[in-house]
C-alpha cells in the first residue's frame, strides 16, 4: 500500500522516533522527524505541507508539545493532531487549550492502533475536504 501522506513525527527520544517512524513508512507514509518543537517547526515551515501532526507533549526546549500543537494548529487550522505523553497528569486540561480536531495516545501506545488512528485521522480530514 502506498500513500503520498505526510506525518510530522516530534519525540526527544531517538529509540521512540526510530521505531514509529519506520512503522508508520512501512505502511507507506511519508515521515519526517524532529527531536524537539523548534526542528519541528522548522520542518513545518519548509514548502511541502504536512497531513498529520504527531507529538510527544514532554521536550526539552523552550516549548512543549501542546504548546507545539497550538502553534501548528494556528499555522494551520485543518491538520489533524495527535498528543501522546507518558505523564497524563493534568492533559485533559490542557488538550482543551489545543482547537481541536485532537487525538491523545498514551505511552506506551500499540503501533498497530496508532497507525490505525493516523489512517482515521486522515480520512476524516478527507471527509471534511470533500464536502467544503
Amino acid at each position: 500500500m502506498t500513500s503520498d501522506s505526510r506525518v510530522l513525527f516530534v519525540d526527544d527520544e531517538s529509540v521512540i522516533r526510530f521505531v514509529t517512524a519506520e512503522a508508520l513508512r512501512d505502511q507507506g507514509f511519508e515521515v519526517a522527524e524532529a527531536a524537539n518543537s523548534d526542528e519541528a517547526l522548522k520542518l513545518f515551515h519548509e514548502p511541502e505541507h504536512f497531513d498529520v501532526l504527531f507529538t510527544d507533549v514532554k521536550m526539552p526546549g523552550k516549548i512543549d508539545g501542546l504548546e507545539l500543537a497550538s502553534m501548528i494548529r494556528h499555522l494551520d487550522p485543518n491538520i489533524p493532531i495527535i498528543i501522546a505523553s507518558g505523564y497524563a497528569l493534568n492533559i485533559e486540561r490542557r488538550l482543551g487549550a489545543v482547537s481541536s480536531p485532537v487525538f491523545f495516545v498514551q505511552k506506551p501506545y500499540n503501533l498497530e492502533k496508532l497507525v490505525k488512528t493516523v489512517r482515521e485521522l486522515l480520512a476524516q480530514k478527507n471527509d471534511k475536504t470533500q464536502l467544503n
